[in-house]
């Protein structure tokens, strides 16, 4: 079971130093934009957890990513194609949702390589992916 808050602990001798009220979504939110947190999401889903939360300033150091959707991190970080449909099913309007830098999850799919990216992907899931999204847009 996941904490409904987030202790804020010293970096260098571990003590709490406070906590943040940290709700389901916010926690599903913070694992989809983890890779080596991803086996956590099936469980955030079945205590209900939802995929609509977005980026707030106090996520992440000096507000990046601010206003980025789960749905814009799978396909950043090429997630599996079934992460990303069931993201997409849950909230769809994420498809049209911008990021800070005026970018759709589709544009995202479009560049080149994301500068975060941890590998570059296959031509199967990238097509996979591109033609999923583009026919979700018709």
């Amino acid at each position: 079971m996941f904490s409904q808050t987030r202790e804020i602990t010293c970096p260098l001798c571990r003590h709490q130093l406070h906590t943040l009220p940290c709700d389901l979504d916010r926690e599903l939110l913070r694992c989809v934009t983890n890779p080596s947190q991803w086996f956590k999401i099936e469980e955030l889903i079945a205590q209900g957890a939802k995929y609509s939360a977005s980026i707030n300033t106090d996520d992440y150091v000096h507000g990046q990513n601010v206003g980025m959707m789960p749905l814009h991190f799978v396909v950043r970080d090429q997630a599996p194609f079934e992460m990303i449909r069931g993201i997409y099913e849950a909230y769809p309007m994420a498809l049209r949702c911008i990021d800070q830098c005026g970018l759709t999850p589709l544009d995202l799919l479009s560049q080149k390589k994301s500068p975060n990216a941890k590998r570059k992907p296959t031509k199967k899931w990238h097509t996979q992916v591109k033609n999923f999204l583009e026919s979700k847009l018709e």
